[in-house]
């Protein structure tokens, strides 16, 4: 009964329970994923290397001592075994991961199964915690992969109608945001391909074909309608570029949500934007903080950014996808 309870019934009782519990697993198995033998199970591999390097530090400190010498292969021998054990832990945490995050629909199986609620992992998407924040964007964009484009549609309709109101506005600026991103843009072009086997011919030389995106959303593309895609990109553009205020201070989740997803979406919300602006803003938030200083030790002992180097970061990585978009 227990083995259903955690297999089945756990996942059919609430939404909220389900996605909280979908971001503590996620984000636990990304926090294992980076620590060196995150396993809950005493490990003879483990003795045994610990072992091998207390005995190697005592023999090459004391050479003339009475210890025993320990063989060099020995060692070589069990360092190999540490480190296939180590890939074997990250592996099985890798999978864990996907299993919650990806796989658990279909595993499950259960008419009765509670999705996670996209408002609430759009909360968490600039969250302070790197390991919580990763969680809730690989949740919401798996859960807007599954849910299918009449699902989008669906979150679309209703969470259009708060972007002009104050209430909500923040997670449906978001939710907009992710979704324009993702699924709004309607054409694409394929890298041009030249064949270069033989002599380089003119005819070789294939021009960009647009390639229409399939259940592109009304909005932001669909049937020529861009009014959503305006609308937030409107949106975006003023949390990034508007001054501090207490309402809105200048280090903060929902600004930047804002910088992240004008780079994720920058092809989408380009001809609405004043684009010198967003780049300078964008890059004066690089600058405005000592990253060298603020980020390495945070990142190095596994502690939260500072709000300062939080944004810096967050706009580095915008102006990088910018950049990949249009070199």
């Amino acid at each position: 009964m227990a083995r259903q309870f955690t297999a089945h019934f756990h996942w059919e009782l609430s939404r909220p329970i389900t996605t909280n519990h979908l971001l503590s697993v996620i984000s636990l198995t990304n926090t294992f994923m980076i620590m060196a033998n995150a396993s809950f199970s005493s490990s003879k591999f483990e003795y045994n290397r610990r072992l091998i390097r207390k005995l190697s530090r005592q023999n090459s400190s004391s050479p003339g001592s009475g210890n025993t010498p320990v063989k060099e292969s020995t060692i070589v021998e069990n360092e190999n075994d540490a480190k296939i054990r180590q890939q074997q832990i990250h592996d099985a945490w890798q999978l864990i991961g996907a299993l919650h995050c990806v796989l658990m629909p279909d595993l499950i199986k259960s008419p009765f199964l509670k999705r996670p609620l996209v408002d609430l992992l759009a909360r968490r998407w600039q969250d302070r915690c790197i390991e919580i924040r990763q969680a809730a964007q690989d949740l919401l964009l798996s859960e807007l992969k599954s849910i299918g484009s009449k699902g989008r549609r669906l979150i679309v309709e209703k969470w259009s109608l708060y972007l002009p109101s104050r209430r909500r506005q923040a997670t449906a600026i978001v939710l907009m945001g992710v979704i324009g991103s993702v699924y709004g843009s309607e054409i694409e072009s394929n890298k041009t391909t030249i064949n270069t086997t033989n002599r380089l011919d003119p005819n070789d030389l294939q021009p960009p074909q647009p390639v229409r995106r399939r259940s592109v959303i009304d909005g932001f593309g669909g049937g020529g309608n861009y009014n959503l895609a305006r609308k937030t990109s409107k949106a975006l553009s003023y949390l990034l570029l508007a001054p501090p205020s207490n309402s809105l201070p200048y280090h903060t989740s929902l600004r930047r949500a804002s910088i992240d997803l004008i780079g994720r979406g920058f092809v989408v919300w380009e001809p609405y934007l004043d684009v010198s602006k967003i780049l300078l803003a964008l890059l004066e938030f690089c600058c405005s903080t000592d990253t060298e200083q603020s980020m390495v030790p945070s990142l190095k002992f596994g502690l939260p950014l500072t709000p300062a180097a939080d944004s810096a970061r967050t706009a580095r990585y915008a102006l990088q996808m910018i950049a990949e978009a249009r070199p």
